[in-house]
């Protein structure tokens, strides 16, 4: 058989001989003939099939035994409307939430929460997608403007919240972390689902004194939450008809030019409310970023970030 056409056959390391087709007929009346695996859209593959690990690096199981994943469908990420969250799922089951809470032994400090986070996910390799945790929006203000993320006198955190911009990879990564994040924090998390079934944002709370919730609104509570936004890389064209890669945040919609994300900066920052030092990532252009989110900064005020903005 190997002679019939050298460049139309090989032999594998296993002894066995492999070929392509060389036959028009054959190519023109071929039919698909794959098994076990729905593929609904380009990118995207039905995990509800009997093949629920194609790749092992966009889905993951949660403590509920139900399978969440990312969209590394760049046309589906590029067309997704800010803030669309089509259902809110926890990770872990409201009752054994609502125990743990009642149970106390939670920590208290959302700080040293994100400390653990962030050595887990630092451990990857730094130029993997799976290691981009970076500080987000308000954060990276309470850094540079107030160099804390707490009142040294009071111990009141200056936000209500911890922001970070996450990879999709790094979403799977950290809803891989949930277990252990409960067992040794009493923490968990719940993800926003988009209209594509596809997790784009996290809030991670305390289980003591959270009451659980499906309504995709902000977390109020005395321990204040972690909201991870997920960011994926995309084409968009400005002004012209070419395009330019940008850095999309798939919850608010904006848009960062893939340098102001990349690389990334790694400080270690210390601050009054958490018991060690935080090793922390940051985009490459934080005050290029900070400047077109916020404006002027330097100033307090009462400013939130926006939605659909283009910062280039």
């Amino acid at each position: 058989m190997t002679g019939i056409d050298k460049n139309a056959t090989f032999v594998s390391a296993t002894n066995e001989t492999f070929m392509i087709s060389t036959d028009i007929d054959h190519n023109v009346n071929l039919k698909p003939t794959i098994t076990d695996v729905t593929i609904s859209r380009v990118g995207e593959v039905d995990l509800d099939s009997n093949v629920t690990d194609i790749d092992n690096h966009v889905t993951f199981v949660s403590a509920t035994n139900e399978t969440f994943r990312i969209s590394t469908d760049m046309h589906h990420n590029v067309k997704l409307l800010p803030l669309q969250a089509k259902k809110v799922r926890y990770l872990r089951n409201t009752a054994d939430i609502i125990t743990r809470g009642k149970a106390g032994n939670c920590t208290l400090s959302s700080l040293d929460v994100l400390a653990w986070i962030m050595n887990e996910v630092n451990n990857v390799k730094h130029d993997s997608k799976s290691s981009t945790l970076m500080i987000a929006y308000g954060g990276l203000i309470h850094i540079h403007r107030e160099k804390e993320f707490v009142n040294k006198t009071t111990g009141q955190y200056i936000d209500d919240d911890v922001d970070l911009w996450a990879s999709l990879e790094t979403l799977v990564r950290v809803g891989r972390l949930e277990p252990e994040l409960f067992e040794q924090h009493g923490w968990t998390m719940r993800a926003f689902i988009d209209p594509g079934n596809y997790v784009i944002f996290y809030q991670l709370m305390a289980a003591c004194g959270h009451e659980p919730s499906l309504l995709a609104d902000k977390l109020v509570g005395k321990i204040p939450a972690i909201e991870i936004y997920g960011v994926t890389k995309v084409q968009k064209s400005i002004k012209s008809l070419e395009t330019s890669p940008f850095v999309k945040d798939l919850w608010m919609g904006n848009y960062f030019s893939e340098s102001m994300f990349y690389p990334p900066q790694y400080i270690d920052f210390v601050t009054a409310g958490a018991l060690q030092t935080l090793h922390l990532q940051l985009p490459n252009k934080v005050l290029d970023i900070m400047a077109c989110v916020y404006g002027n900064w330097t100033t307090p005020s009462g400013k939130h970030a926006s939605a659909r903005l283009v910062c280039a």
